[in-house]
């Protein structure tokens, strides 16, 4: 028994087959836009998690001090601050990322759909 997949589908099989080009381009963009937005997520989460571990290296490293150590207290929280610093810029960067790459693959989707819905409307 041969059951017709055109019957349930957005477009008809005859249209995307004249329109595969235009369908494999989109569906590729769209491919690509979700593997660089997973892609960022991870850094993101990659970011977070080493901003998290030098806190936790300063909360380690500022109780192991002698009571009233002030400058080694000093020297740590210098140092150790502008790694901070850095590991929050770069938690700030991986997530403006994440959302630029999010927002480009909902366009990439909307794309696509756009593609798929023309050429219905074509019909």
């Amino acid at each position: 028994m041969r059951t017709n997949v055109s019957s349930n589908a957005v477009i008809s099989l005859p249209q995307a087959m004249a329109h595969s080009d235009d369908i494999l381009t989109a569906a590729q963009k769209l491919a690509s836009a979700v593997h660089k937005a997973r892609k960022k997520r991870l850094e993101e989460e990659q970011a977070r998690e080493l901003a998290e571990r030098l806190r936790h290296e300063v909360r380690e490293a500022l109780k192991a001090l002698p009571e009233g150590d002030y400058s080694g207290h000093l020297h740590i929280e210098k140092t150790i601050q502008r790694e901070l610093v850095k590991a929050n810029n770069d938690v700030d960067r991986a997530i403006d990322g994440a959302n630029r790459e999010a927002e480009k693959s909902e366009q990439a989707y909307a794309d696509l759909l756009a593609v798929l819905l023309n050429n219905h409307a074509s019909q």
